[in-house]
């Protein structure tokens, strides 16, 4: 008999926030369920499964900031958001100044850009464990604020790039590190 398989995105977002140790058993319980529940149903058990994860993502989220003193992680992902801040101004000075015109929303801003942020990842996660994931949400969240915002200049589409790519370019950053750091045992 085979098992159908659990839904990808739920199981990743649930994946991607549960701590190491827990993820086997969670996931695992998860599955076991969904399957049987898709014996009656597989559209019920696809309602059940994305209302489970909903449903654990706050109480995950509260017990790693709990467990994690996430409040340091957040003064360290916001003093770092400061650095990508002035690295993306001194790398734009540099780029005008190589280039010869003014740097503003084009492919070379977008370029400077991203490369801050995947260096802001970098540094957050050597300074503190998770930082890097943290910046990355501010990194959406000042994304958003801009895009919902009359008064900012940019385009759509480069206020769209930075947020879809600029959480991915602090992961890379923070990912980069950790691979560092375990090369260096």
């Amino acid at each position: 008999m085979t098992h159908p398989r659990v839904p990808a995105l739920p199981t990743w977002l649930l994946q991607s926030i549960l701590p190491h140790r827990d993820r086997d058993g969670m996931l695992g319980d998860l599955s076991e369920e969904y399957s049987l529940r898709s014996s009656a149903s597989i559209v019920t058990a696809r309602r059940w499964y994305w209302g489970q994860v909903w449903r654990s993502i706050p109480a995950v989220l509260i017990a790693r900031i709990r467990r994690d003193n996430w409040p340091l992680t957040m003064v360290v992902a916001l003093g770092v958001y400061v650095l990508v801040g002035v690295l993306n101004v001194v790398g734009g000075l540099l780029v005008a100044r190589l280039l010869g015109a003014p740097i503003a929303t084009d492919e070379s801003g977008v370029i400077v850009g991203l490369t801050a942020i995947a260096i802001g990842g970098f540094v957050a996660a050597r300074l503190r464990r998770g930082a890097a994931g943290v910046l990355g949400g501010l990194v959406v969240i000042v994304a958003v604020v801009l895009i919902a915002s009359p008064r900012d200049p940019a385009p759509l589409w480069y206020q769209l790039i930075f947020l879809v790519l600029g959480p991915l370019a602090a992961h890379v950053g923070g990912t980069v590190a950790s691979r560092v750091r375990l090369h260096r045992r």
